[in-house]
């Protein structure tokens, strides 16, 4: 498989790819990945020598045949990143159905081998996953902030008394039943790297892999950095957790789900929940399906009347209104469910149409953005990029993101702008 790849390098990283389409990645993927490594070694102290190799997968099966993870792994767990063999490796957007948040990933595992080295390769699963999941975002100012919805998680299985014990995260979260338990527990193992360094500072973090380095085992390492037993950490750990505000609302863990067959395949993820919701959602597709959106409209607020937090019928009620020039209707519904589900793509695709529609080309702009963050082939988000660059006169920018609409389609479009075309919902 990696005879075939091109590449492209920077000081520090060589990105490889194997699909022509996934080029639009190479660029991007080096800049998150500089931006991690400078501030990374500014908070751990350390940085690797030499280029670090990257490899980017087109399918889920290239992924998993130079991986150590099968494929029931891989759709269980929705694990899409590896650091393995002194390289990292993760499987293009493209191949999932929803995208994921591909550039922390990168950095995810950058920190997987950050910590090896400064481990000596002695730290345990749940310490190398909750270092890297507490500073993954390090590279964008997002150290330490865990996801509303994994935070929701965690109080509601803390409530539950149904916490996964470290031991069970051995020998990989990818190994555990299900894609909630996995969120659960990189909620768990993040949170108790982000309490411990919030009272001891982010050296507590190199300290404590030194300590791992030097063959101190994990918790008594914790338990030195900490100034205390392991097990008073952990009970201030959980006084924390139980003090937490809690989500009153049903919360829904969806994984990253692969793509099997055509490109064009899909919707959009999530159930809805409400048998009489689900019946106006499915009416409202239907009649949209057949050109009467004002009517579909209408069927997608009765189902909004009834679910307004679910995701599922937000990104419809809020097309609908788009659809009728209700950009605030809209806006004010997407926003209420952002703040939980701030990993739903199609949500902050219509938070850019509606802005669009509002003519608030900045807002627009960074709600694209958004998307492209999670997933980068979405040709309609990257068209709405473009069109709020050329409105706030950034031409350079605009220009960039019509050649990446060209890498990605393998059309030409030169300087005209082409027709949108909706692929979902």
């Amino acid at each position: 498989i990696t005879r075939k790849m091109m590449s492209r390098a920077s000081d520090n990283f060589e990105v490889y790819w194997d699909s022509p389409r996934d080029e639009v990645l190479a660029g991007a993927a080096l800049e998150a990945l500089e931006a991690g490594r400078t501030i990374l070694t500014e908070k751990l102290g350390f940085a690797p020598e030499g280029v670090v190799r990257v490899e980017i997968y087109s399918s889920v099966e290239d992924f998993t045949a130079v991986s150590t993870l099968t494929l029931e792994e891989v759709e269980t767990s929705g694990t899409i990143g590896l650091c393995k063999f002194n390289r990292l490796m993760i499987t293009s957007p493209r191949a999932t159905l929803w995208g994921y948040r591909w550039r922390d990933t990168l950095n995810h595992e950058y920190l997987h081998l950050l910590i090896y080295r400064l481990s000596m390769g002695n730290a345990p699963i749940w310490l190398h996953e909750g270092i890297a999941k507490y500073l993954e975002g390090a590279w964008r100012d997002k150290a330490g902030r865990i996801e509303p919805l994994q935070l929701a998680l965690l109080t509601r299985r803390f409530a539950e008394d149904t916490l996964i014990t470290l031991d069970e995260m051995s020998p990989s979260i990818a190994k555990l039943d299900s894609a909630e338990d996995a969120s659960l527990a990189y909620a768990e193992v993040a949170t108790m790297i982000d309490f411990l360094a919030g009272r001891r500072g982010d050296g507590a973090i190199t300290k404590m892999l030194e300590l791992s380095g030097a063959g101190v085992e994990s918790r008594d390492a914790l338990a030195e950095v900490w100034g205390d037993t392991f097990d008073s950490f952990d009970t201030a750990w959980r006084g924390w957790v139980e003090k937490l505000p809690t989500v009153n609302e049903e919360i829904e863990i969806v994984g990253i789900e692969l793509r099997h067959g055509s490109e064009e395949e899909g919707g959009e993820p999530g159930t809805i929940r409400d048998p009489e919701a689900r019946d106006f959602s499915r009416l409202g597709d239907l009649l949209r399906d057949r050109g009467r959106t004002v009517a579909a409209a209408h069927e997608y607020e009765k189902a909004f009347n009834l679910e307004p937090r679910s995701p599922a019928i937000t990104s419809r009620y809020a097309r609908g209104r788009i659809e009728l020039g209700e950009f605030g209707a809209a806006l004010g519904a997407l926003d209420q469910v952002l703040n939980l589900y701030e990993d739903r793509a199609v949500l902050w695709s219509r938070k850019g149409e509606a802005l669009t529609g509002l003519r608030r080309w900045e807002e627009a702009a960074v709600a694209y953005g958004e998307v492209m963050e999670i997933n980068p082939f979405d040709t309609e988000a990257r068209m709405g990029l473009v069109n709020a660059y050329r409105e706030l006169g950034d031409t350079e920018r605009a220009t960039r993101q019509v050649g990446y609409l060209e890498t990605i389609t393998g059309e030409k479009w030169g300087h005209e702008m082409p027709q949108a075309v909706d692929k979902g919902r």
